[in-house]
């Protein structure tokens, strides 16, 4: 529905128009690659038709969330929603949007970005008219040949722009050497053979059963996610991205669990190491137990983690220091 409050738009380019930019990015679902621009002080994300960021999802509620501008930032609320909204990884029924944060209402997730654009050289500046309607889907039929030799440059532009936004979004986790690769070449035919993957990838999950499957995957990484569960929740999203290689909210949530993973064992080796300089021991013992039950679940996956056996030989030093036998300290 055309709202005061949001402005809607297909185009993934930047707004070259001066000034703060406050932008929902819908990545999945039925309305995936619209963006819906917040210019006013209030907007209201739901199912229903009087909604300004209208969510086609089941689990959605007619008004499920409120965006409300405080001062120079957007604060999401919650308005008593059956199924709540989920702000990357948590749960919120309040939280006030930074730049990067991703909104998640049912299956539907939005990536909220905040643009200041103080001046562009790259763009001529055009007619009040055109400013005037940065936004709008519909451009103004007729103009003068010069103006439209004009316009086809920038429209040229915005889906440069848009296409090598989009390939770097979906690319987004995978090996930092690669991406690091991607900004160094110039090479056309790289970004070329990164389009037809991505085009390719996403033919494939507009498979109904293909994405019933990566949806079922999505569902048990978040939950084995939220019971602390992390190598398998990181299991079950390396099979979504086996179905879907591209697919940018798996890639998302498997960072997400690689770091809380990598982020507990560092802890555990921490503790560990503060009670071995204490003397305490059976403390530690304990420590080094919780590091190797985490990490017997990726021996058991048939792949190696050397901080597996740095754990094993801290717990050989610490029983020598209790005067047991190497070995004898069973770690259940």
């Amino acid at each position: 529905m055309k709202s005061s409050a949001v402005k809607i738009s297909k185009d993934l380019s930047v707004p070259s128009k001066e000034g703060m930019h406050y932008r929902l990015l819908c990545l999945t679902g039925k309305n995936k690659g619209i963006s819906y621009y917040l210019s006013g002080k209030r907007a209201v994300m739901g199912r229903g038709d009087e909604a300004d960021v209208q969510v086609l999802d089941a689990k959605s509620s007619r008004a499920h969330a409120e965006l409300k501008k405080v001062g120079a930032k957007y604060v999401v609320t919650d308005l008593g929603s059956q199924n709540g909204i989920i702000i990357n990884d948590l749960k919120v029924t309040q939280h006030q949007l930074i730049d990067g944060d991703k909104i998640i209402i049912g299956q539907t997730v939005y990536k909220y970005s905040v643009h200041n654009n103080k001046a562009l050289s790259v763009i001529e500046e055009d007619d009040e008219d055109d400013d005037d309607d940065e936004y709008e889907e519909v451009k103004s039929s007729k103009k003068a040949k010069s103006k439209e030799k004009e316009k086809k440059s920038r429209k040229r532009l915005f889906v440069l722009i848009g296409v090598l936004a989009l390939v770097y979004f979906v690319l987004d986790g995978s090996d930092p050497g690669v991406k690091k690769k991607k900004k160094s070449t110039e090479n056309l035919q790289e970004v070329t053979e990164a389009l037809n993957m991505v085009y390719n990838d996403q033919k494939k999950i507009e498979d109904k059963d293909t994405r019933d499957k990566v949806d079922t995957f999505i569902h048990r990484a978040r939950r084995e996610y939220r019971e602390g569960n992390y190598f398998r929740a990181i299991e079950e999203l390396n099979l979504c991205l086996i179905l879907a290689p591209n697919h940018g909210y798996c890639s998302f949530l498997e960072r997400k669990a690689k770091q809380s993973f990598d982020e507990t064992i560092r802890q555990h080796f921490e503790k560990a190491k503060i009670d071995v300089d204490s003397l305490k021991y059976k403390a530690a013992l304990i420590e080094y137990c919780a590091v190797v039950r985490l990490l017997d679940e990726v021996k058991k996956a048939g792949k190696e983690d050397l901080r597996l056996d740095e754990a094993e030989q801290n717990i050989f030093f610490v029983e020598e220091k209790l005067g047991m036998e190497k070995g004898e300290h069973k770690c259940f």
